[in-house]
């Protein structure tokens, strides 16, 4: 096969094992276009992210990344009939769709499996690969480059079929191929939109694409921080993620999608009594192969998520106080602090 071919062939046994859509971009050509946007947008720092980069190829700089979207289940979590880690009895709280089944884990082995595939019909060694999925390399400009879609104002890629329900796997393939085609979007998908930046309830979306990781609430769901009433009273039921920016965009209107990944199931509705009344090493084993259990994300930072879920839950005085009693004594700040 020539190396036109290739990509092609490349794509298509990406989207077989799984993968909803998939692009190519060499690492030169990216490293051209990131350059050449910086100088249209001086808000975006080049240099950052071409270091970011910096282990990933050889010294030669010579190489492609394989970009691929793997589509998550949305309005169909509850015909799956998996067991409730944490019990089914209400109130519930919520996990936001990306994470409830572990499809970053689910993606990485749906890569393995092509790396190997690929190390036979393109001679190459194990060596030669490398995979990335929810990692430090900036995956969603490398989604961008090549062609999977375009940076929506929540900060978001959006992709012509699955909107932002998906998640991104990277594979870095040490050989360049013809770099695949930008999907038609124009360079602002969102126009004249501003559903998102209206919607988010604390301000984090600064209306050119920009994040403010310090005010969002997906960034702070995972960050040991003591939080003020009014972060507490918006947080309301969640356990884990926000999607407001999702849910009120355009391209995603209508879109209901099942998924056949079924590592780390937790679903989306976790009982609150059920999750608190287990300790904390008993939460680690059941999180244990799931989104919520990788090593980043503090169990303190969750039990405040949940503690604090139980608050806004409407529920009655003695039995909210049966839940809370235990942790009065806990010896973290963050934890303890939202009892009081």
């Amino acid at each position: 096969m020539n190396t036109t071919d290739n990509a092609d062939f490349i794509v298509a046994e990406a989207v077989k094992l799984g993968f909803g859509d998939g692009g190519i971009i060499t690492l030169s050509l990216f490293s051209e276009k990131i350059m050449a946007y910086s100088k249209q947008k001086p808000t975006v720092d080049s240099q950052a992210l071409l270091e970011r980069l910096e282990k990933v190829h050889s010294e030669s700089r010579q190489g492609s990344f394989l970009v691929c979207a793997l589509p998550y289940a949305i309005g169909t979590e509850d015909d799956t009939g998996f067991p409730k880690p944490f019990g089914n009895n209400p109130p519930f709280m919520h996990i936001a769709p990306f994470a409830a089944r572990h499809y970053y884990k689910a993606a990485v082995e749906k890569l393995k499996t092509l790396q190997k595939d690929l190390q036979k019909s393109l001679n190459l060694s194990k060596s030669d690969f490398r995979i990335f999925c929810n990692s430090k390399i900036p995956e969603k400009w490398l989604a961008k480059a090549a062609g999977v879609g375009e940076f929506g104002k929540n900060n978001l890629i959006i992709n012509s079929k699955f909107g932002t329900r998906f998640v991104i796997a990277v594979l870095f393939i040490n050989m360049d191929l013809p770099p695949s085609p930008s999907m038609g979007f124009a360079s602002d998908p969102c126009k004249n939109c501003t559903k998102c930046i209206d919607a988010c309830p604390v301000g984090a979306l600064s209306g050119d694409g920009g994040l403010d990781t310090n005010k969002c609430l997906q960034a702070r769901a995972t960050t040991p921080e003591t939080w003020d009433e009014k972060t507490k009273k918006i947080w309301g039921q969640r356990l884990y993620g926000c999607e407001i920016c999702q849910q009120v965009c355009p391209y995603n209107k209508g879109i209901r999608q099942k998924s056949d990944v079924n590592t780390g199931y937790l679903g989306e509705k976790i009982s609150i009594k059920g999750f608190l009344s287990e300790t904390e090493e008993e939460i680690r084993e059941k999180l244990k192969g799931s989104a919520l259990g990788m090593s980043w994300i503090p169990v303190k930072a969750l039990l405040r998520n949940a503690l604090v879920a139980a608050g806004n839950a409407g529920m009655g005085t003695e039995e909210l106080s049966q839940i809370i009693h235990r942790y009065q004594s806990h010896s973290d700040a963050v934890v303890k602090n939202v009892v009081y």
